[in-house]
């Protein structure tokens, strides 16, 4: 708040006749920024004296700084959080609806359903696999259990019920630098309820093993085996193919396991 005061016929400081009252003293009203005019005579270190205007007075709550009124100033009440209509429930509350599961195939199961096409080629029938290579099926020994542990008597026994077979392939590298069989191909055979069995599973050493045999450059061939291990009683249902390893292409051959 500030005051503005007007004073008439003030004398000199210290007149024996006194001040002269005030002719008009206006209030200005609180929140407006005017300078407060105080009178020149008849105060002295802000006490009052004779003839000196009264300081205006200040409401409660309300506070002077340096010859100024400053209103308090009240923040207003913040809104309470509004639920939605018709619900007392708080939203901290409400269910979250989550996602559903993932599930993951069976690692057993995920080569399931790619059962060999009816025109399976016949053993002895040549093929190219990919882009570099040319793969002949000479032969499939469906039960090669007894052979293979007498090659290497380290290898383990298949588990019971289970039998090893052994694959022969001609293979003719026509691809560009070296070629390595074992790495590059991979030979597998599929069931007729369509589970597939890889040479990947299969760590026995065989004999002609494909394993170890140096790498080829273009135009050169090699033979050598692969074996793979499968129930005993689905050795007479099984169709064999050759892919290329890792490859992103579909490279993959079928052959039936007669001639």
């Amino acid at each position: 708040m500030v005051l503005g005061v007007s004073l008439v016929g003030l004398g000199a400081f210290g007149s024996s006749e006194g001040p002269a009252a005030p002719e008009e003293v206006l209030r200005t009203p609180i929140g407006t920024e005017s300078e407060v005019t105080t009178p020149s005579a008849g105060t002295r270190d802000g006490a009052d004296t004779d003839g000196a205007v009264p300081p205006p007075t200040t409401a409660e709550g309300e506070g002077e700084v340096d010859g100024e009124v400053e209103a308090e100033v009240t923040p207003a009440p913040e809104a309470p959080e509004t639920l939605p209509s018709g619900s007392d429930a708080d939203p901290a509350d409400e269910p979250i609806a989550s996602e559903p599961p993932i599930v993951e195939p069976d690692p057993a199961d995920d080569t399931a359903g790619v059962g060999p096409p009816p025109d399976a080629l016949s053993l002895g029938t040549a093929a190219p696999v990919g882009e570099r290579y040319v793969v002949t099926v000479v032969d499939i020994d469906l039960d090669a259990t007894d052979l293979i542990l007498a090659h290497e008597p380290s290898n383990e026994p298949p588990d019971l019920g289970d039998s090893f077979v052994m694959i022969t392939l001609d293979v003719v590298f026509e691809g560009e630098g070296e070629g390595e069989p074992y790495f590059d191909l991979l030979v597998g055979a599929v069931d007729d309820g369509s589970l597939q069995f890889n040479d990947t599973d299969c760590l026995a050493l065989v004999p002609d093993d494909m394993f170890g045999l140096p790498p080829l450059v273009s135009g050169e061939g090699v033979v050598g085996t692969f074996c793979l291990i499968v129930p005993s009683d689905v050795t007479d249902s099984l169709v064999f193919f050759v892919e290329e390893h890792e490859s992103t292409a579909d490279t993959r051959v079928w052959w039936s396991a007669v001639g």
